[in-house]
C-alpha cells in the first residue's frame, strides 16, 4: 500500500485526508513471477509536484529476498529534504508475530516462521516521533487485537516504523540481502527490469498492448491463504468485511475473472489456471458458478455470461492436453453442471430458449427458510449487463420461473458456444454420454434460435417477448452473440452478412469499420473531437458543452438533449484548416444564458454577456475544408428573448427545434463534424453497448451506450467463428483496429478524469473497466469506470489473437 502524509510536526505525523488524495500513481512494468515491479507516484505538494520512483525486485536465487529502491526523480527541483519514507511492516494473513524496528533496520519474528529482516543500505534514517502511523497502517488497524486509536485526526497510533529521509540525491534501498552493495541492488533492478521489457519485444507493434495486458492483471494479482493466486479484475471492489487481520477479501467475479485467465494464458499458464480453478469452484450447491464470491459470500440467486467452458477450452486448445488435462478432469464435472442447470432453469416456456433470470434460495442449513431472488434488477445483474437498456421494461417470473419474460438472443448465443465448448472438453476426456447429450441441448436450443429470434426484414436475430413472441426493438451487442453458434449448424453466411453490414458496420447503429481501415468516403473527425452535447436547463435555457468541465458543472441541474455535433476543445489539436476559437459567455444579469461566441463578442441582442473562460471551449472550423469538408455541419448561433437564451445548435434536428420554438438565427460560428450516429459520421471506436440511434446511447452512463471490452471480444469470437464473407472478415478487421485504439488512447495518457482536478489526470498506463463511445474517455462526466480494471485490456488482446499470437503451442513445447 502506498500512502502521502502532509507534515511531520514535533509531537508526530499529521495526516490532511483531503491532501492525502492529490497524488497520481503510474503503475509499471510487473513481472508474472514478481522478481521485478515498478510505479511512479506524482504528488501535488507545496510549490510544485514531487514525483516519486518505486522499484521492487525478488531475487532469482531466493525468492525470500525483496529489496526496495525509492527515490524523488525530480530532487533537483523541489525540496527533497522535507520527505520522509516511512515503512511500516506487518504480518499479513493474520499471523501472529512481534515486528522491531531500529534506525537501520526492520525485523519480523514469529514462532514457526524464519526471522526475516529489512536493512537500510542506503539512505539517512530519521527519528520519527513515537506514535506517528501512515494512514494505510491505519485503515486496517483492529482495536482488538492492537487498542483503541490514540486519536482520530491526526491518526496517531503506536506501531513500528523505518523512517528514512527523502533528502538525498541518491535514492533509498532497503533489502532483505544485508550484504548486498548499493551498487549490486542497482545493478539488479536494472537488469530485471532490460530482462522483462525485453519479453514484450516478440509482439511488434502489438507490444504496448501486451505491457497494459499484463501491468493491468499483475497489479491486481493477489495471493489469498484460503485460494491461493487469484486475480480480482480490481483491487477496488471487495464485498464482504475485512479479516480482523485487515487482510482484503478477494472479490472473484465469473465471468470478469475468467477473462482474467484468458489473457494470462497467452504466457503465464500456471496463473492462469490457479485463477480459473478458484472461479470454477466457487460453483454453488444448486449448480451454477455465482455471479461473484467474496470469502464466505456468494450470489446464490444468479450466475454470470457462460463464457468460462469456451475459455477453459482455448486455453488448451493453445497448450494442448499434456499440459492442460489434469485441469480439465477436475473442473469438467463443474462446468457440465452449470450447462445442466442452465438447461434446466434457465429456458423460458413456451419455446424453452434461454432467459436471463434471479432465483430464491435456502439460507438455513436445513432449507427451512429461504430468501427471495433480486427479482428484475437481479435478472440484468445475472447478464453482466447492469442497467442495459435493452431489458428495461421487460416483465419479469410471468411464467413463474423467476425468469425475465423474454426469449435472449444473447444468452442463446452465449449458451451454445458453452455447448460447443464443452463437447470439445468432452471429447478429450472420452466422455462420449456428455457429449451425446450436449449436442442433444445445442440442437434443440440452435433449432428454437434460428426459428423463433430470426427477423428477415430487420436482419438480426431479435429478442422476444415470450408471452407472444413481441419484438424487442432495442439492440445491442449481444443481439451478434447467435453467429458464436457457427456456419456449420448455427446462422448462415448470408444471415452473418445481413447483420454485419445492416447493424455492425453501420455508423448509425454500431460504426464499427467494415475493413481494418477508416472509411474513405466519410473520414473520422479529430483525434481530439469529442461530442457536442446539448443541455437545457429547468428555465428552458440551453448550454452547449464541449469540454468535460463543462459537463461536469451543468449535469446536475440540466437535461441532456441530443449531441449536436462532434467539436474539439484542445489548442493545437487541428492542423488542417484555419480555426475559430469559441468561448463561453454568461450573459443576462444573472449569467444563466451561456453561450458560445469568438473572442470580444459584442451580443446584438440578449446581453449584457462576459466571457467566462479564459481558454476556448470550442474550436470549430472557419470554413468547410479538409478531408471531411462534405460532411461539415454549420454551427449556428440562435437566440430568443423570453426567456432571454442563446441557443447554439449544429444538427439538422437542433436547427429544426429551434426554429420550432421561435428562436430566430443571430451569426454562424464555424464548421463542426456531423454527430455520432447520423449516415455521414465515421466514429473513431465501435461496438456501443447500445445502438447510437437509441434514446440512450447519449447517457453515456456505464451500459447505456459505454464501449465494454468483454462485449468485443464475445463479438470478436462471434466474427471468428468460421464465416468467410468479405463483410464478415472486414468487420472482424475493423474491430480489431479500433478497439486498439480504444485501448490505447487512455493507456498513453488521454489524461481525463473522475473529476476535474482528479487523481488519474493524464497520467497514463491505465486500463479502464469501460470507455466513452466517442472519445475512448475512462472515467468521463456520467459514468463510473474503474481504473485499473483486466477485462479492458480484452480491447487488445483480440488484436493479438488476430495477429497470431495465441495460436497452439504443440505438445512438445515445456
Amino acid at each position: 500500500r502506498i500512502s502521502t502524509g502532509v507534515r511531520l510536526e514535533a509531537d508526530g505525523l499529521t495526516i490532511d485526508p483531503v491532501r492525502l488524495h492529490e497524488f497520481t500513481i503510474r503503475p509499471g512494468l510487473h513481472a508474472y513471477n514478481r522478481t521485478f515491479t515498478e510505479a511512479w507516484l506524482t504528488w501535488r505538494g507545496v510549490g510544485g509536484n514531487v514525483n516519486v520512483s518505486l522499484v521492487a525486485t525478488v531475487a532469482d536465487e531466493d525468492s525470500a529476498q525483496l529489496t526496495l529502491i525509492v527515490g524523488i526523480t525530480n530532487a533537483a527541483q523541489v525540496n527533497a529534504s522535507d520527505y520522509v519514507l516511512l515503512a511500516v511492516p506487518t504480518f499479513a494473513h493474520g499471523r501472529a508475530g512481534t515486528v522491531r524496528t531500529s534506525l537501520r533496520s526492520a525485523s519480523g519474528v514469529a514462532s514457526g516462521l524464519r526471522t526475516s529482516t529489512l536493512h537500510l543500505l542506503q539512505g539517512e534514517p530519521m527519528d520519527v516521533p513515537r506514535g506517528a502511523m501512515a494512514t494505510s497502517a491505519m485503515a486496517s488497524w483492529d482495536e482488538a487485537s492492537h487498542g483503541a486509536p490514540c486519536a482520530a485526526t491526526p491518526y496517531q497510533c503506536p506501531t513500528p516504523l523505518l523512517s528514512v529521509s527523502l533528502g538525498a540525491l541518491e535514492p533509498v534501498i532497503i533489502s532483505t540481502e544485508a550484504s548486498l552493495s548499493c551498487g549490486m541492488a542497482i545493478a539488479r533492478a536494472s537488469h530485471y527490469r532490460a530482462r522483462e521489457a525485453a519479453t514484450l519485444e516478440r509482439y511488434g507493434e502489438w507490444a504496448e498492448v501486451k505491457d497494459a495486458m499484463q501491468t493491468s492483471l499483475m497489479w491486481s494479482f493477489i495471493y489469498d491463504p484460503k485460494e491461493g493466486l487469484v486475480a480480482p479484475v480490481t483491487r477496488n471492489w471487495a464485498f464482504s468485511p475485512r479479516t480482523v487481520d485487515g487482510d482484503q477479501s478477494e472479490g472473484l467475479f465469473c465471468w470478469d475473472g475468467s477473462f482474467a485467465s484468458y489473457m494470462l494464458s497467452l504466457d503465464a499458464l500456471d496463473l492462469a489456471i490457479s485463477n480459473l480453478i478458484q472461479i470454477i469452484k466457487g460453483r454453488t450447491s444448486s449448480g451454477f458458478i455465482p455471479s461473484y464470491s467474496a470469502g464466505t459470500t456468494k450470489t446464490r440467486d444468479r450466475s454470470n455470461p457462460p463464457v468460462t467452458s469456451k475459455i477453459m477450452s482455448e486455453i488448451s486448445r493453445r497448450w494442448g492436453k499434456g499440459r492442460t488435462r489434469w485441469v480439465v478432469e477436475l473442473c469438467f464435472d463443474d462446468l457440465y453442471n452449470w450447462n445442466t442447470w442452465m438447461y434446466a432453469m434457465r429456458r423460458e416456456p413456451p419455446e424453452a430458449l434461454l432467459s436471463w433470470g434471479s432465483d430464491p434460495f435456502p439460507f438455513a442449513p436445513d432449507g427451512s427458510q429461504s430468501t427471495h431472488g433480486a427479482g428484475g434488477g437481479g435478472a440484468s445483474l445475472e447478464s453482466g449487463l447492469d442497467n442495459g437498456p435493452v431489458m428495461e421494461g421487460v416483465p419479469f417470473n410471468v411464467t413463474g420461473r423467476y425468469l425475465q419474460d423474454e426469449y435472449d438472443a444473447g444468452y442463446s448465443g452465449m449458451f451454445l458456444m458453452d455447448c460447443m465448448a464443452l463437447i470439445e472438453l468432452a471429447t478429450m476426456l472420452g466422455r462420449d454420454d456428455a457429449v451425446a447429450e450436449l449436442r442433444r441441448r445445442f440442437d434443440v436450443v440452435n433449432g428454437a434460435m434460428l426459428r423463433v429470434l430470426w427477423n428477415e426484414s430487420a436482419g438480426y436475430f431479435q429478442n422476444r417477448r415470450s408471452a407472444d413472441l413481441t419484438p424487442i426493438e432495442r439492440m445491442a451487442p449481444t443481439h451478434f452473440y447467435p453467429l458464436l453458434a457457427g456456419p456449420a449448424s448455427g446462422p448462415s453466411e448470408e444471415q452473418a452478412r445481413a447483420t454485419v453490414v445492416k447493424h455492425l458496420t453501420n455508423p448509425v447503429r454500431f460504426a464499427v469499420w467494415p475493413s481494418g481501415m477508416p472509411p474513405k468516403d466519410h473520414p473520422a473527425p479529430p483525434e481530439a473531437a469529442r461530442p457536442l452535447v446539448q443541455w437545457r436547463s429547468k428555465s428552458g435555457r440551453h448550454t452547449l458543452c464541449c469540454t468535460l468541465r463543462c459537463n461536469f458543472n451543468v449535469r446536475g441541474n440540466h437535461t441532456k438533449v441530443r449531441y449536436e455535433a462532434m467539436g474539439v476543445a484542445s489548442v493545437g489539436a487541428l492542423t488542417d484548416g484555419e480555426t475559430t476559437a469559441l468561448y463561453a459567455y454568461g450573459c443576462g444579469l444573472n449569467g444563466s444564458d451561456v453561450t458560445l461566441a469568438p473572442e470580444r463578442w459584442t451580443p446584438a441582442q440578449g446581453g449584457p454577456c462576459i466571457k467566462d473562460s479564459t481558454a476556448p471551449a470550442l474550436l470549430a472550423l472557419t470554413s468547410r475544408s479538409g478531408p471531411a469538408a462534405a460532411d461539415l455541419h454549420a454551427l449556428e448561433l440562435w437566440y430568443h428573448p423570453a426567456p432571454s437564451d442563446h441557443y447554439v445548435v449544429a444538427s439538422d434536428s437542433g436547427k429544426a427545434d429551434a426554429a420550432a420554438r421561435g428562436y430566430h438565427r443571430v451569426a454562424l460560428l464555424g464548421y463542426v463534424w456531423p454527430q455520432p450516429g447520423t449516415p455521414n459520421a465515421t466514429s473513431r471506436y465501435g461496438l456501443p453497448s447500445i445502438s447510437k440511434d437509441d434514446a440512450a446511447y447519449i447517457d453515456q452512463n456505464y451500459w447505456h451506450g459505454r464501449l465494454w471490452s468483454p462485449m468485443i471480444q464475445i463479438v470478436y469470437w462471434a466474427l471468428d467463428s468460421g464465416y468467410r464473407g468479405a463483410e464478415v472478415q472486414g468487420a472482424r478487421a475493423g474491430l480489431v483496429a479500433q478497439s486498439k485504439a480504444l485501448l490505447l488512447k487512455e493507456w498513453r495518457g488521454y489524461g481525463n478524469m473522475s473529476m476535474p482536478g482528479g487523481s488519474y489526470a493524464g497520467s497514463g498506463r491505465y486500463v479502464y473497466e469501460n470507455f466513452d463511445a466517442d472519445t475512448a474517455e475512462g472515467y468521463g462526466y456520467s459514468s463510473e469506470a474503474q481504473p485499473m480494471y483486466s477485462w479492458g485490456a480484452l480491447a487488445g488482446f483480440i488484436g493479438l489473437q488476430a495477429s497470431g499470437y495465441y495460436e497452439a503451442l504443440g505438445e512438445d513445447i515445456p
